[in-house]
């Protein structure tokens, strides 16, 4: 399973994820993309100016999800999963859902994939 998720800088919220058995896609991110800032933001598009910070890998680079980032007011930054700039969040995020969801199903866990019973 690959996972892709955007989480909120300031509280440390899941915003939105997007999972799959194939290859994440440069689609499924800017789904996801437009998703946060109507969840976030209730619009569709952000009131300000937001920085995005994502990994430098192809679907993130890609032209076409620069183009819905900037649609969005999102400010595209980019870096690698653990530099600095990522404060360990989504370190953090994973190893907890490592922790969770251990391949046994949880009732308590929230992360979609535990709430197969």
């Amino acid at each position: 399973m690959r996972l892709a998720f955007a989480l909120d800088c300031q509280d440390r919220e899941v915003i939105s994820w997007v999972a799959t058995t194939a290859g994440i896609s440069g689609e499924m991110i800017r789904d996801m993309m437009v998703r946060c800032v109507e969840l976030r933001f209730g619009a569709i598009r952000a009131p300000q100016p937001v920085r995005w910070l994502s990994a430098n890998g192809a679907i993130f680079v890609a032209h076409r999800t620069i183009e819905i980032a900037m649609a969005l007011n999102l400010v595209p930054c980019f870096a690698q999963v653990e530099s600095p700039e990522s404060n360990g969040m989504a370190e953090a995020f994973e190893d907890r859902q490592a922790r969770l969801c251990p391949g046994q199903p949880d009732p308590g866990c929230r992360c979609g994939s535990c709430s197969r019973r």
